[in-house]
């Protein structure tokens, strides 16, 4: 526990630190590297013939339309979507707080409520019901324990690297990237990108390449341990997990990723109570 006290301690202070380091390591790459060779480029055009001059401002003025034009048509387009964003934020607020105060009285009420559904529904349903809830538990718990498992390799890989490149703290940065490893679709990339990036900006090679290779290697290891781990935690084949992930991705892009467990989890669900079987024989009969 003294570790990680000590250890978010330390990253507290570090990282302003490092923030105004990289502010001041940028500013000179641009004074000492930058800025020369803007000034040996423009000395080299003026020797060239004047025709060649021509030629090559009209390239550079063509470049910087099209960039501007670009840049001018993404900001138009982050413009026009802020509306519906801040308009989005309210009624996702109001939403929000009404499925926490429907969940609240549900609990409250729950075996009442549940009593009351028994007795309208029939029988055979409320079987069916029993099923389909205890199927639920099994995969939801299957899929936990999936994660868990693939943030625990995860973790052990990230330790163990930090430690061998005698990382200060390492076990703090390990929580950190622990932590971020539950949010969908970014991960860890969320804390190592940043990192390997001002490791680079600021000259630090040996471990910009140590940083990386963790880090590479444990976006490996998931995406291909991934599948076959949730395939046996919740009973799917891994190539038909690809093929979801695939499906969703090229309908809704990032969107589909972070849903996709979430609906394979419903349809591992729905075909193991034998809903599928039960609204097909539903169909037949009709």
């Amino acid at each position: 526990m003294s570790e990680l006290l000590n250890g978010f301690e330390f990253l507290t202070d570090i990282i302003p630190h490092y923030f105004r380091q990289l502010i001041l390591t940028m500013e000179q790459l641009f004074k000492y590297y930058l800025i020369p060779i803007y000034n040996k480029t423009f000395q080299f055009l003026q020797s060239m013939p004047p025709e060649t001059q021509i030629v090559l401002e009209e390239q550079i003025q063509q470049i910087a339309q099209n960039s501007a034009e670009t840049g001018a048509t993404l900001i138009q387009e982050l413009l026009l979507k802020i509306p519906s964003i801040l308009l989005f934020l309210p009624s996702s607020l109001i939403s929000f707080i009404l499925i926490l105060l429907v969940s609240f009285f549900m609990i409250m009420d729950w075996e009442k409520l549940k009593d009351k559904v028994t007795q309208i529904l029939p029988a055979r349903f409320n079987n069916f019901r029993l099923l389909f809830m205890q199927h639920f538990k099994d995969v939801l718990l299957g899929y936990v324990k999936s994660q868990t498992l693939l943030i625990t390799i995860s973790t052990s890989i990230t330790l163990i690297g930090l430690i061998f490149l005698q990382v200060k703290h390492a076990l703090t940065i390990t929580l950190l990237t622990a932590l971020a490893d539950l949010l969908p679709l970014i991960g860890t990339g969320i804390v190592f990108i940043p990192w390997i990036l001002f490791l680079f900006f600021t000259g630090n090679y040996p471990l910009t390449i140590g940083i990386a290779i963790i880090y590479g290697i444990t976006v490996i290891t998931r995406q291909l341990l991934e599948p076959k781990i949730m395939s046996d935690r919740i009973g799917v084949h891994p190539l038909f997990t690809l093929f979801i992930l695939f499906l969703l991705f090229q309908l809704w892009g990032a969107n589909g990723v972070i849903l996709a467990p979430g609906i394979l989890i419903i349809f591992v669900v729905c075909k193991d109570s034998g809903l599928f079987l039960y609204i097909w024989r539903f169909i037949k009969g009709a």
